[in-house]
């Protein structure tokens, strides 16, 4: 079963409500990125063991006013349905409310704006239990706490071998449109009590909350191994690869687009029309499965204060769906469908189109139809499905320690469909005994 995005939750303590998920709530903050630079396309995940990591969280905050920042990080349940019950120092060594303290200012762009950034490594790390967690940014500029982000991470303590397989998808979904494969959770080197009752995965195909499998349960236990196969097999859509923004160079247009344009407050880009791909058949451009990144192709010497923002219009040309809203996401945009990148449809011209505000730098993104009524997402109505999409699968497993009473992660591994490897990081870290 495909899940979708957990609801609100009440932050224990906190000043206000706000969702267990990769959520903006204002407009002045931009270029959000939590990532750890070693691993596969920087995914934001933190492993426990004898390599060193790195957590960074960078933002810019669209002016040139320095305000004042903190942040907060709040354990969660496996499933992201709630705060998990432990307390703050039962998972973290350091306080409630840290101030981020390291700020630039933008050099020489055209939208000026005040950089912000924040690095945990093995010295300053304040998690001490592994799991889900959501960091939260507050802006404390005024006395008054207000919510600007929050971000999505995981905390793994390697513990335990998953090895994963290809296979043909059972029951009646159409081979050629879905991917389907089978799993097995090696426990000989950790003795858990009832794993078969207590042992579960959450599945992301490129780590896409919308696109999750969580709280599956293994079919067996087979000697070591937890065994997920027949009914318990992970089937998902395979749909297309991800239409591609190249926007590196402000003086040079990439393929995608058919405009740029210079002016006193900034920069315009216009991407090219683009198409539905529901009846083709490839499955389009290489692409970096959802993920995005920041850069600068045409002052690079000058770093990442030197990286402009700009208007960018995006459009799709196809008939009006009066069921159906199209909403452009990705991971840029937490795969959230937000209110400001929803389309709006041009009856003369026949497309959808949007405007929005975006840096320097590489996203992949998708349109995702919703429908009007139930607020349901149809991923494959607009550009289709194949079974021969080059996708990324990130698993996760979980053990509810029932004497510890929290969801820790024992693993995760990052299963490409195609090639196999089974890699998450890109120097594969040690197993910790």
């Amino acid at each position: 079963m495909v899940v979708g995005l957990s609801g609100i939750v009440w932050a224990v303590g906190m000043e206000a409500e706000f969702e267990l998920r990769d959520t903006n709530y204002m407009e002045e903050v931009k270029g959000i990125k939590l990532y750890n630079p070693a691993l596969i396309n920087d995914r934001p995940v933190w492993i426990m063991g004898d390599l060193p990591q790195r957590l960074i969280l960078e933002f810019d905050w669209l002016g040139e006013e320095v305000r004042i920042f903190e942040y907060s990080i709040h354990h969660c349940r496996g499933d992201w349905s709630a705060l998990s019950p432990l307390s703050l120092s039962e998972y973290s060594s350091g306080f409630a409310y840290e101030e981020i303290e390291g700020y630039s200012f933008s050099f020489n762009t055209k939208v000026p704006y005040v950089h912000y950034s924040v690095e945990w490594t093995d010295q300053t790390v304040p998690w001490t239990k592994s799991g889900n967690y959501v960091l939260a940014v507050w802006d404390v500029t005024t006395g008054e706490r207000k919510l600007c982000f929050t971000r999505r991470f995981f905390v793994v303590e390697p513990l335990v071998e998953v090895e994963a397989y290809k296979v043909l998808p059972r029951g009646r979904v159409p081979h050629h449109a879905y991917q389907a494969f089978e799993l097995s959770i090696d426990l000989e080197e950790i003795e858990l009590f009832s794993p078969l009752r207590y042992v579960y995965i959450n599945v992301y195909q490129n780590m896409r909350w919308d696109m999750g499998i969580e709280g599956l349960r293994p079919l067996t236990e087979r000697g070591t191994l937890l065994v997920y196969e027949g009914q318990r097999q992970i089937v998902f859509p395979g749909l297309k690869e991800y239409r591609r923004l190249d926007m590196r160079s402000m003086k040079w247009r990439s393929n995608e687009l058919v405009r740029i344009a210079a002016t006193d407050t900034g920069y315009v880009l216009v991407l090219r029309r683009q198409q539905p791909r529901y009846y083709q058949q490839s499955r389009g451009l290489p692409d970096r499965n959802g993920s995005f990144f920041f850069d600068n192709f045409d002052y690079r010497h000058e770093g990442f204060l030197r990286l402009e923002y700009a208007e960018v219009y995006f459009n799709l040309s196809a008939w009006r769906d009066s069921d159906y809203d199209v909403y452009v996401t990705g991971g840029y945009w937490g795969w959230s469908l937000l209110p400001e990148m929803k389309m709006q449809y041009d009856e003369g011209r026949n497309a959808y189109f949007l405007r929005t505000r975006l840096k320097q730098g590489y996203y992949d993104y998708g349109f995702v139809a919703v429908d009007r009524r139930t607020g349901a997402r149809d991923v494959m109505r607009i550009d289709g499905s194949t079974d021969k999409t080059e996708n990324a699968y990130f698993i996760f497993v979980y053990y509810s320690d029932p004497t510890q009473n929290y969801d820790r992660i024992i693993a995760a591994v990052r299963y490409d469909y195609w090639s196999g490897s089974m890699d998450l990081y890109e120097a594969r870290v040690r197993i910790r005994r």
